[in-house]
């Protein structure tokens, strides 16, 4: 098992929760430079709707913060809907 030494920015006092929650959650991996950090609810509207204009094959949004604008979320969802060869939106 690694230690907190041989993990970059990893600490002590999370080793036994991450253990814990990493045997009964779902994760993945990902690099770090990979990661980009959404800090305002804005941005993440923002985000989201930018992906769903881009989306080619599927929308799938698992989220506990969806906003407070959500209708423009719906639209954006239903305009790729329509705009796709099979056209499903499920909720």
């Amino acid at each position: 098992m690694a230690t907190s030494a041989s993990i970059p920015h990893a600490h002590g006092a999370f080793e036994h929760l991450s253990a814990q929650l990493s045997g009964t959650q779902p994760c993945f991996g990902t690099q770090g430079d990979k990661v980009e950090l959404l800090t305002t609810p804005t941005e993440f509207h923002d985000r989201l709707l930018e992906m769903v204009k881009r989306a080619r094959r599927r929308v799938l949004i698992s989220t506990l913060y969806i906003g407070t604008e959500e209708a423009s979320l719906v639209s954006a969802l239903g305009s790729r809907a329509r705009s796709s060869s099979n056209g499903v939106v499920s909720a």
